[in-house]
């Protein structure tokens, strides 16, 4: 009944904001409906355990986060600042209301199969956060990870590309490792918290290679210093030894 709601009052905020030039708030909206409501629904709290002061709109700059799985979603909620667009596979466009929803904030929608394309709408994404002075949301690993070892998957350049473009900083947003909390592979979804960091913004200094690299190695260290807290440590101990017994 929660997400319904939440749903509703998105997509009438979409039909006002919208019309009137203002459809990236709806990003904000949506966001902050859903940072009350999912976690009340899902039994998983996300907590912001440094650097919130770097959530606050400066300018124009690209958010990068570690991709691991659907549950990315509540650490956006909690995190998305405003005057952000998001950045989406294109696929996600013709998702019933999701997809409506995402269009009417003004987000970014990326065909990844057709290189050409996907350079073109990126340097269309440049021309627009300059003139609209927005922020954009990026996953640079590109696709979910579902990893269970503190690691980052490789980061496609896209990102880098975009804030070596702009002059704009990258500021780095670390989830702690969802695992043993929650795992689509292995059927895990059981209540906790997930401890998230957003790392001092880095510049866009040095080679598009060297800014991935470094922003990549800040990421991964950061990773290692979080954790998601189960909030019963034994039912999820009794969970993980029936899967390992049962895929030896």
């Amino acid at each position: 009944m929660g997400m319904l709601s939440s749903g509703f009052l998105t997509i009438v905020s979409a039909l006002i904001l919208y019309p009137i030039g203002k459809g990236v708030w709806v990003n904000r909206i949506q966001a902050r409906m859903m940072a009350i409501i999912a976690p009340l629904l899902a039994g998983i709290d996300v907590d912001i355990v440094s650097g919130k002061e770097y959530l606050k709109f400066t300018g124009p700059c690209v958010y990068v986060s570690n991709h691991q799985a659907n549950l990315d979603m509540l650490v956006l909620a909690e995190t998305l600042a405003e005057r952000v667009v998001i950045c989406a596979k294109s696929e996600i466009k013709f998702w019933p209301i999701i997809g409506q929803v995402l269009f009417a904030g003004q987000n970014i929608f990326i065909d990844r199969k057709n290189r050409k394309n996907a350079i073109d709408a990126m340097n269309s994404v440049g021309k627009r956060m300059k003139e609209k002075n927005l922020a954009l949301w990026m996953y640079p690993e590109g696709t979910r990870t579902h990893q269970i070892d503190n690691s980052l998957g490789q980061f496609k350049k896209g990102a880098f590309h975009l804030a070596k473009q702009l002059n704009c900083p990258i500021v780095p947003i670390v989830a702690s490792t969802y695992y043993p909390v929650y795992n689509e592979k292995r059927m895990i979804f059981e209540q906790g918290t997930v401890q998230v960091k957003v790392l001092p913004p880095i510049q866009p200094e040095g080679t598009v290679d060297e800014l991935m690299e470094k922003t990549r190695k800040a990421m991964g260290d950061a990773l290692k210093t979080i954790k998601t807290i189960p909030k019963d440590q034994e039912l999820v101990n009794s969970i993980t030894a029936q899967y390992e017994k049962k895929n030896q």
